[in-house]
């Protein structure tokens, strides 16, 4: 009773925290007011408290109280300056002037959950490994708005999503940080041998323009953009000035990687597995009799065109590749626009099957040749159809690349080489073991008589009557 009445009485003591018992952690105190924690910690936790001048008075006579008592009368006291104390002013009110410091990052990273450059590493947890170049020079990553990460709060590891930029600041972010990247480090940085080529850090004031909402943070509009090699960088903001959002957002809220996966998932189900799995039937099924390998072929074509429009719907509606930004010269372009110009040939390839099949010329009568019409349509028809398959292989081999880590990349790259792959071996090896052992079902055709024969068996048989 003696340690916890020295304790009582040290925290008794301590000035008024006002409303930081409830709004910046230290609920705590309360917690233990009430005999939340077991003596060993509120012993230790108490050492952290300045002693009191009436403090050893105070124990003598604590001593003898009951320990009930003690935890009561600090309870009440907390609660009592929570409750009297005036309530702590909102933060992150438009008009507000803020200060913050930090590594600028773009959504694209942010909703990936990796660095685009290196899917390896987490983007909230390592920001200071993001490359200027992937900062400043991939398409995706310019394309979107850019935020700036706050420092982890003590015991975590998590960066917080602190501002957003408004479209001008992040102009003027892209500016100063192309101008302090060291040169050839990004294509577009221009700053001096032994500059910062990684983790881009600013420190940034001005006014909030839009206050936070759900898992967006507060946007603001930049009045002072400063980056870590100008100078009043290290003097850093002052104490009267807004540093820390409302809020720590740990997340994105965006299910932009559910979205790969599904795209993925249609992509590969309806270009790897049905159309494929089509055109191998049409190639090496057609010794079976009655049109067998057609009445396989169409409803396989059929069903997979539509499960590949379904993922090419979900990448046009939520993916931006075709944009200004991601364009090169040729093959030189982001891989995404690569990726999706491709994937925009192939769906157009086919697309245009079933329509070429349907005004097809027909199969010439028994005895007759083929029209010209006929063969050129086959040839049309059989040649688009292997350009489109070895186009998807090359759309969906690069398209495993752009997704979010490495192991989901490996994983997509197993389903579609390696599942994919037997697949396609299995029923091509089916197929033609099928070809070499099947017996087709003779006809009763009439037998084809010789012309002398016949003669000879008339005359014959007009001698026997005589």
């Amino acid at each position: 009773r003696g340690h916890h009445s020295e304790w009582w009485c040290k925290l008794l003591k301590q000035p008024s925290k006002k409303t930081l018992v409830a709004s910046q952690g230290y609920i705590d105190r309360a917690a233990l007011a009430v005999g939340r924690y077991s003596p060993h910690k509120q012993a230790k936790r108490a050492t952290s408290y300045e002693s009191a001048d009436n403090c050893d008075k105070n124990i003598k006579h604590s001593k003898m109280a009951p320990f009930a008592f003690n935890s009561l009368v600090a309870a009440a006291v907390l609660l009592g300056q929570a409750i009297l104390a005036p309530p702590a002013a909102a933060m992150n009110q438009v008009g507000d002037s803020v200060c913050v410091e930090g590594f600028v990052m773009d959504m694209f990273c942010i909703d990936r959950g990796t660095l685009f450059d290196n899917p390896s590493v987490v983007t909230l947890e390592n920001p200071e490994r993001h490359s200027y170049h992937c900062l400043l020079d991939v398409a995706q990553c310019i394309a979107t708005q850019y935020e700036v990460l706050i420092d982890p709060p003590e015991g975590t590891t998590t960066y917080c999503r602190g501002f957003r930029l408004d479209s001008a600041s992040k102009d003027r972010v892209l500016a100063a940080a192309r101008a302090e990247g060291e040169k050839g480090f990004c294509t577009t940085c221009t700053g001096a041998s032994g500059n910062p080529n990684t983790a881009y850090r600013a420190l940034i004031r001005g006014k909030i323009t839009t206050a936070p909402s759900g898992t967006t943070p507060a946007v603001i509009s930049a009045d002072q953009i400063l980056s870590q090699t100008d100078v009043g960088f290290d003097e850093g903001c002052s104490l009267d000035e807004t540093t820390q959002p409302d809020t720590c957002i740990t997340s994105s809220g965006s299910n932009l990687v559910t979205l790969f996966y599904v795209h993925g998932s249609l992509m590969i189900f309806g270009w790897g597995v049905l159309l494929m799995s089509g055109v191998i039937t049409a190639r090496l099924f057609r010794h079976r009799p009655d049109g067998l390998w057609f009445k396989i072929h169409r409803p396989l074509q059929i069903f997979g065109l539509t499960v590949a429009l379904a993922g090419f719907i979900v990448a046009l509606i939520n993916f931006n590749v075709f944009g200004k930004e991601n364009r090169g010269k040729g093959l030189s372009g982001a891989p995404s626009y690569v990726h999706g110009c491709l994937g925009a040939t192939v769906m157009a390839i086919g697309l245009t099957q079933p329509l070429n099949a349907f005004f097809r010329p027909h199969l010439p009568e028994e005895g007759e040749k083929k029209s010209t019409a006929r063969v050129a349509w086959e040839v049309w028809h059989k040649g688009l159809g292997y350009i489109g398959i070895i186009l998807s292989i090359v759309t969906i081999s690069i398209g495993t690349t752009l997704l979010p880590t490495i192991d989901v990349q490996r994983q997509f790259q197993m389903a579609y080489g390696i599942g994919c792959g037997l697949i396609w071996l299995i029923m091509s090896i089916g197929m033609v073991y099928d070809k070499k052992t099947y017996v087709a079902p003779q006809s009763e055709a009439p037998k084809e008589v010789n012309a002398d024969e016949e003669a000879i068996t008339e005359e014959g048989n007009a001698k026997n009557e005589e």
